[in-house]
């Protein structure tokens, strides 16, 4: 790339000298075609760059938005059982101290699905229709990418899953977190 780039520099200097020191106000067939023929190439080149990136921001997107979801319930649920908090979640609140996973899962659930919930306004990178979160125990379906999935493990814990880019049936590419909600 860095070849092409210095080629068409250099033919681009040469053909501005052309046109200052020509006496008509034309080009020729051949060099149009060749300024055609680089700029799309570099086009080419681009477009590829471009998809790369966007494709490595969404993959980025979605494994932040797992982390900032998994510290905010790690949090919130240390507050609420420590006896910092009356209340988790401001949609459906929940009396402190949590004592069951459904009773968190409530909150969760309205946390995700309510407009006055706190993760609502957050969208799946890959689908921008839909929201972040969802109650889902699936999550190595290539359709599960960009969520972040939660559900009941049992009675006092939930999982929270993601899978940040395809395929999601690789563990490089998703990860899940136990958290104990009545501790």
């Amino acid at each position: 790339m860095f070849f092409l780039g210095n080629l068409f520099l250099l033919y681009f200097i040469k053909l501005i000298g052309s046109i200052i020191a020509m006496k008509q106000r034309a080009f020729t067939l051949i060099e149009l075609l060749v300024v055609v023929a680089i700029i799309g190439i570099l086009a080419a080149v681009g477009v590829v760059a471009y998809n790369g990136y966007t494709a490595s921001a969404k993959a980025n997107a979605t494994k932040t938005n797992y982390k900032n979801i998994s510290k905010w319930i790690q949090t919130e649920m240390v507050k609420c059982n420590a006896g910092l908090s009356d209340k988790i979640f401001t949609a459906n609140p929940q009396n402190c101290p949590i004592t069951a996973a459904q009773t968190f899962a409530s909150g969760m659930n309205s946390a995700c699905r309510s407009t006055n919930g706190v993760f609502y306004d957050i969208k799946n990178p890959y689908k921008t229709t839909d929201r972040i979160c969802r109650l889902s125990i699936s999550y190595t379906n290539d359709n599960d990418v960009g969520y972040v999935n939660w559900s009941e493990k049992s009675g006092s814990e939930i999982r929270l899953r993601a899978c940040w880019k395809t395929p999601c049936n690789s563990t490089e590419n998703r990860e899940e977190i136990i958290i104990n909600v009545t501790q």
